[in-house]
C-alpha cells in the first residue's frame, strides 16, 4: 500500500516540473527568437491576466477541495453547481480584462483581449475540476491533463518562435492547450470520480452558498494577484522594453516554484481537513507543524542553489542577451522560503476555515506592495520591483504567523529547523560553486547528497519521517 501524501506530493511535483519545463523551454525558445522587446509585451498581457484571473474563479477551486475532502460522495454535485457558479464570476472577469485592456493598450486589441479573457474562463473550469481529483486524493488525474496540454504547449511554442512574431497567435495556441487541458480533465472526472458520486442536482441554494462561501477565498487570490502581477504593470508603464523582459525572465523562473510548496500542501490539505472536521485538534498541530518544517527544508536550499547558481541558468535559460536578468534573480530567489512558509500557513488557515484570517493578511500586504511600488519603481525601476516583492513577501509571512498562532492556540513557527537545514545547504553547495562545478552536475549532486545528510543528522521528526514514507494512513 502506497503512502498518499508522498505519492501524491511526487506526482504533484512531477506535474509542476513539466509545466515549469515545458513554460521554461517555450518562453526561452520564443524570447532567443523574438527578442526581449516582444517577450516583455507578451509579459505584458500575461501580467493583466494574472492580475484579473482571480475574478474569474474567486477561490471556488480552493473551497471546493476542502467541502469534497470532507463530503466526497457529493463530489459530482458540488462540481456541477460549481461551474454554474461561475458563469457571473467569468463575464465579470472577462468584463474588466476586455476594459482595462483596451484603456491601457488600444482598441485595436480586443480580439487578443477576448483570447487572454477566454484563456482564464477556461483555467476557472479546469479548477473546479481539479478540485475534485484533490479531494478524491488522485493527484495523478490532474497530472495526466497537464501531459497532454504541456505536450501541445512545447508544438506550440516551436511553431510560434520559427514564425514572426504574433501576440495573437501567441495567445490563441495558449487558449486551445487549455481547452484540451479541461476536455481531458472532464474526462478523467466521468471516468475515475463520477462512479464514486451521488447524483449531482443543479439547486440555486448551493450555488448562492458556494459564492457566499468563497468570498474571503476570492479576496485572498485578489490581493495575491495585486502582490505578483502589478509590478510587472506598472514596470512596463514606466521602462518597457527590454528591461520588462530582463524582470520578467527572472519572475518567471522564480513563480513558478511555487509547486514544490504547492505539492505537499495540496496533498496535507484533505488529511488537514478531514482531522479540522472531526475535531481532532493534536493531530491537526501535527500535520501544520510538519508541513511548516518540510516546506523549509525545501525552500531554503532551492533559494541558495539560485544565488549562488544565477549567472549558470540565466544564460543556459536565455542566452547571452539577459545578463541583467542574473542580479534580479538572485534579489527574487530571497523571496522563496518566505513565500514557502506563507503557503503552508495560509493551508493551516483553510483547512481550519479561517480563510477569513488569510485575506486580511493579503489585503494588508496588497495595500502594502501597491503603495511601495507607486514609491520605489520611479527610481528603482526592475530592481525596487524585487525588493517590493522581498518585503511584501516578508510582510505576509509575519501577518500569517501571527493569525497561526490564533489558530493553533498559540503555537509559532520554529526556526532551529531552518537553520540546520540553512547550514546543510551551505555545506554541499558553497563548495561546488567555488570550485566551478557545471549547473546541471551541481543539481545532480545537491540532489543526492541534500536529503541523504537530512536524513544523517535526523533533520526531520519522527513524525515527518512516518508521514513521508510510511504507507498507513497517519
Amino acid at each position: 500500500m502506497r503512502n498518499k501524501v508522498t505519492f501524491n506530493t511526487v506526482v504533484q511535483i512531477g506535474s509542476r516540473v513539466l509545466e515549469l519545463g515545458s513554460a521554461l523551454f517555450v518562453n526561452a525558445w520564443i524570447a532567443r527568437h523574438w527578442g526581449s522587446e516582444a517577450f516583455g509585451q507578451i509579459g505584458l498581457y500575461m501580467s493583466l491576466s494574472g492580475v484579473f484571473i482571480f475574478m474569474f474563479d474567486f477561490g471556488l477551486g480552493n473551497l471546493l477541495i476542502r467541502t469534497i475532502a470532507q463530503n466526497r460522495a457529493q463530489a459530482r454535485h458540488f462540481v456541477l453547481n460549481g461551474l454554474v457558479a461561475l458563469l457571473p464570476f467569468s463575464l465579470l472577469g472577462s468584463a474588466a480584462v476586455i476594459g482595462i485592456g483596451v484603456a491601457i493598450t488600444s482598441s485595436r486589441n480586443l480580439g487578443l483581449l477576448v483570447l487572454v479573457a477566454l484563456h482564464l474562463v477556461l483555467i476557472a473550469a479546469f479548477l473546479l475540476l481539479r478540485a475534485a481529483f484533490h479531494a478524491y486524493e488522485r493527484m495523478e488525474l490532474e497530472s495526466l491533463s497537464v501531459l497532454f496540454e504541456r505536450a501541445c504547449w512545447i508544438a506550440a511554442g516551436v511553431w510560434l518562435a520559427l514564425r514572426p512574431p504574433s501576440l495573437v497567435a501567441f495567445f490563441t495556441c495558449f487558449t486551445l492547450c487549455k481547452l484540451l487541458n479541461v476536455l481531458v480533465a472532464g474526462g478523467l472526472f466521468i471516468r475515475h470520480i463520477r462512479p464514486h458520486a451521488e447524483r449531482a442536482v443543479l439547486r440555486l441554494a448551493t450555488q448562492w452558498g458556494l459564492i457566499k462561501q468563497t468570498i474571503p477565498f476570492g479576496l485572498s487570490w485578489a490581493f495575491d494577484c495585486i502582490n505578483s502581477s502589478f509590478n510587472l504593470l506598472l514596470l512596463s508603464h514606466l521602462v518597457g522594453g527590454a528591461e520588462v523582459g530582463c524582470y520578467r525572465a527572472a519572475g518567471t523562473l522564480i513563480a513558478p516554484l511555487s509547486f514544490v510548496a504547492a505539492s505537499l500542501n495540496s496533498s496535507l490539505l484533505p488529511k488537514m481537513s478531514e482531522a479540522a472536521s472531526a475535531q481532532e485538534k493534536t493531530l491537526f498541530c501535527s500535520y501544520s507543524e510538519a508541513a511548516n518544517r518540510l516546506i523549509l527544508a525545501a525552500g531554503i536550499p532551492l533559494a541558495l542553489f539560485i544565488i549562488l547558481f544565477a549567472p549558470a541558468i540565466i544564460h543556459t535559460v536565455y542566452g547571452a542577451g539577459f545578463e541583467q536578468a542574473v542580479l534580479l534573480l538572485q534579489l527574487l530567489s530571497l523571496a522563496i522560503p518566505l513565500r514557502f512558509l506563507s503557503q503552508s500557513v495560509a493551508t493551516t488557515l483553510l483547512a481550519g476555515d479561517q480563510q477569513a484570517r488569510s485575506m486580511r493578511c493579503f489585503g494588508a500586504a496588497a495595500a502594502f506592495n501597491l503603495a511601495g511600488n507607486f514609491v520605489v519603481l520611479p527610481h528603482w525601476g526592475s530592481v525596487g520591483a524585487c525588493l517590493v516583492t522581498i518585503a511584501t513577501d516578508l510582510l505576509v509571512l509575519i501577518l500569517m504567523s501571527h493569525q497561526q498562532g490564533f489558530s493553533l492556540g498559540g503555537k509559532v513557527i520554529e526556526l532551529s529547523p531552518a537553520l540546520k537545514c540553512l547550514a546543510i545547504a551551505c555545506l554541499v553547495l558553497i563548495p561546488l560553486a567555488w570550485a566551478g562545478v557545471p549547473l546541471l552536475a551541481a543539481a545532480l549532486i545537491f540532489a543526492l547528497l541534500y536529503p541523504l545528510l537530512l536524513i544523517r543528522v535526523k533533520a526531520l521528526s519522527a513524525f515527518e519521517t512516518r508521514l513521508l514514507w510510511r504507507p498507513a494512513s497517519l
